[in-house]
């Protein structure tokens, strides 16, 4: 084994050590993961990656995933990796033709469990920073949540198409990845108090249009990364409730070649500053 990889990551100070075989090369993730390294603290879980014999046939790509509870071991077979999570470690087969893009997968997988259990949640939606906090845009593949952020300049995007969302102290936060989607935009260590949800549909013109919780709902759902929910299936689905309830929602009819701020402003503006992991540690 070579020495641990240790990540720092930008959420809730979530420390994540990595064993790699030495078989498995991880620089192309470890590059691009750089300002999300932390190297202080004891971490909340350990990684230990073994890569997958080349004269076994390789593991599924597509969804669905082959998800397993059992009482100590949870199972996942999938996105190029076989995983098994028990408590605070977690062992992954990975194939090493593609280790970055499987161990992303893990780290994935990972994080959507121990956000779920801990009352937060792994979300679809671009996302975009102001002086009164962060905008979340869930969306499906083509509403235009990769052209929003890349209309933006770096220090305002915290997310392309994945986002982490936190509750702490009755306030919803959310956190920057160290995960590229297509576009492979810059995204810096961030964490920002929530301020609303814009639910786009791409328009000829910019409106917003205010959603209820029970119109906000089944639109929160859709956008949560749920393929890990097995057995967490409740706490799924209050965090789907406290959110709807909780966190302003819009339906936001988007001209992609017009700005955006001005309306969310109008729906969401307020005090609230968001803080980089740089200047917090956070």
């Amino acid at each position: 084994m070579t020495p641990p990889l240790r990540y720092r990551l930008s959420l809730a100070e979530i420390g994540v050590d990595v064993f790699a075989g030495h078989d498995i090369d991880l620089s192309f993730f470890d590059e691009r993961a750089a300002r999300f390294a932390r190297t202080s603290g004891d971490p909340i879980v350990s990684i230990e990656l073994v890569a997958r014999s080349a004269d076994q046939p390789p593991f599924p790509r597509e969804t669905p995933y082959a998800l397993q509870v059992e009482t100590d071991v949870t199972r996942l077979i999938g996105g190029g990796v076989r995983m098994d999570l028990a408590g605070s470690r977690v062992r992954a087969e990975v194939e090493p033709s593609n280790p970055g893009l499987s161990f992303e997968n893990v780290l994935r997988f990972w994080l959507s469990r121990h956000l779920l259990a801990s009352g937060g949640a792994l979300v679809h939606a671009a996302g975009l920073v102001d002086d009164f906090g962060a905008v979340a845009f869930p969306g499906l593949s083509g509403a235009g949540k990769s052209t929003l952020t890349l209309r933006h300049p770096p220090h305002q995007r915290i997310s392309e198409d994945l986002l982490a969302v936190t509750r702490s102290s009755g306030r919803w936060f959310v956190h920057s990845l160290p995960f590229f989607a297509a576009n492979r935009l810059e995204i810096l260590p961030m964490r920002a108090p929530l301020a609303g949800l814009a639910f786009i549909r791409q328009s000829t013109r910019v409106r917003g249009a205010p959603l209820l919780p029970a119109q906000a709902y089944s639109r929160v759902a859709q956008s949560l990364v749920a393929f890990a929910a097995l057995g967490l299936e409740s706490s799924l689905l209050g965090t789907v409730v406290a959110i709807s309830r909780e966190v302003p929602a819009i339906e936001l009819e988007l001209d992609l070649a017009s700005p955006v701020w001005p309306e969310l402003r109008r729906h969401f503006g307020g005090t609230p500053s968001f803080e980089t992991a740089q200047g917090n540690g956070s």
